[in-house]
């Protein structure tokens, strides 16, 4: 539980037949400090919970890092601040496999973070958060392997498709991970209108990012 002062959360949704326990959210990793931005303080901490899908096993982890809005009150850059998180969140994942019999991760969700080589004309690239939240060299990022955008919106006065949202597994999981499956679903993939994505305005708007997914073998337990 949290707060009534937090105002953002990160929820994991599952199927029938899918079992999760051990749900924490991860100390320490919301974005912004204390006394900062009310709409963002003490909020988005990362959810970390153990999953299994037949006989696959992971630690499944939801992120919504810090955006690329800077803060109105810190003088610590969007980057500083993200890096902050992916420091955190790469000690807790780090600590959980390095002394346990369970390797295998799934970090997935709106990492704010551009790879290197897909930033968009007047954005930067995040390459100093990806190499933090892979400082123990156990991650890998299948998303920053496809240059399809994940979200649309309006970024320094224009209209952007960008590259936003991230899915990592760890080195280990590379058995179970379908090679090729991560996708970005677009508008045009799922049948729908780009408005649904771009125009919070209209009734129909669902969000400003496109679904990620990506397959898994499930039949078999490597650990």
């Amino acid at each position: 539980p949290q707060g009534s002062e937090v105002v953002q959360l990160i929820s994991i949704l599952k199927r029938p037949g899918v079992e999760m326990k051990d749900a924490e959210l991860i100390e320490s990793s919301n974005d912004l400090i204390d006394g900062d931005d009310p709409e963002e303080q003490t909020t988005r901490k990362a959810l970390l919970a153990k999953a299994r899908i037949d006989r696959f096993d992971f630690y499944l982890v939801g992120v919504h890092l810090k955006s690329k809005r800077a803060s109105k009150t810190l003088s610590a850059s969007p980057l500083e601040m993200r890096d902050r998180q992916c420091r955190v969140i790469a000690d807790r994942l780090h600590d959980l496999t390095s002394g346990g019999a369970e390797k295998d991760i799934l970090l997935v969700g709106d990492y704010n973070m551009t790879p290197a080589g897909q930033a968009a004309a007047g954005e930067s690239d995040d390459e100093k958060n990806f190499a933090t939240l892979d400082r123990h060299r156990e991650l890998r990022f299948i998303s920053s392997e496809d240059k399809a955008p994940t979200h649309l919106g309006f970024f320094k006065g224009g209209f952007h498709r960008s590259k936003l949202d991230g899915y990592a597994i760890a080195r280990a999981t590379e058995k179970e991970y379908v090679g090729g499956s991560y996708r970005s679903l677009s508008d045009k993939a799922l049948g729908l209108e780009e408005k649904q994505f771009s125009d919070s305005r209209s009734p129909k708007f669902l969000s400003d990012h496109f679904p990620i997914v990506a397959e898994f073998r499930t039949a078999s337990d490597d650990d």
